[in-house]
C-alpha cells in the first residue's frame, strides 16, 4: 500500500474519529444545557406558584379577620348557637343536609323556605354572610366549629355537618 493511501486513509480516520467526538460533545453539552434551562423554568414556575399560594393566603387571612371583627355575624352566630342548643340535631340534618343534592346545591339551601325550625330562622343571616364569603373566596365550604369541636354551621352542609370534630 502506498503512503498516499496510508495518508489518505489516515485522514479519514482522524476526522471520523473527530467528527464523532465533537458530536458525542455537542450532544453532552446539549442536554446540560437543557437540563438547566428545564431547572430554571421549573424554579421560576414554583416561585410563581408559591407567591400565588402567599396572596391566596393573605387574601383569605385578612377576608377571615374581617369576618371575625363582624358584629353583625357575631350577633347571628350566637342567635345559631341558642338555636342549635334547643333544636332536634337529626330535624336540622333533614331539612339542611340533603344527600341527593350537590354540594352547590346545598349551599344555596338559606333556611328560609323551611317553616317551623328554630335553626333554619337563625341560620339565614349566617349563612347569608359566610355563603357571600365562601363564594367570593372561592372556597371548598366554610365551617362555624364551636369550642367543643361540634361543627355548628357548614355553607355546604358537607359531611361533618352538625357532628363532632
Amino acid at each position: 500500500m502506498k503512503i498516499r493511501s496510508k495518508v489518505s486513509i489516515a485522514a479519514f480516520v482522524f476526522c471520523a474519529i473527530a467528527s464523532g467526538l465533537t458530536g458525542t460533545l455537542a450532544v453532552l453539552q446539549t442536554r446540560e444545557a437543557l437540563t438547566n434551562v428545564t431547572r430554571n423554568q421549573l424554579s421560576l414556575a414554583a416561585d410563581f406558584g408559591a407567591e400565588r399560594v402567599r396572596e391566596r393566603l393573605d387574601l383569605v387571612s385578612s377576608s377571615l379577620a374581617t369576618l371575625a371583627n363582624d358584629p353583625a355575624l357575631f350577633e347571628a352566630v350566637q342567635n345559631l348557637i341558642s338555636a342549635s342548643n334547643a333544636s332536634d340535631p337529626a330535624d336540622t340534618l333533614s331539612r339542611f343536609s340533603v344527600s341527593s343534592l350537590s354540594r352547590d346545591e346545598r349551599a344555596e339551601i338559606t333556611g328560609a323556605e323551611m317553616e317551623g325550625s328554630l335553626y333554619a330562622w337563625r341560620h339565614e343571616p349566617v349563612h347569608a354572610i359566610l355563603h357571600s364569603a365562601w363564594r367570593n373566596l372561592g372556597l371548598g365550604d366554610a365551617y362555624l366549629v364551636q369550642p367543643d369541636g361540634s361543627v355548628l354551621y357548614s355553607v355546604t352542609k358537607s359531611t361533618g355537618f352538625l357532628e363532632s370534630i
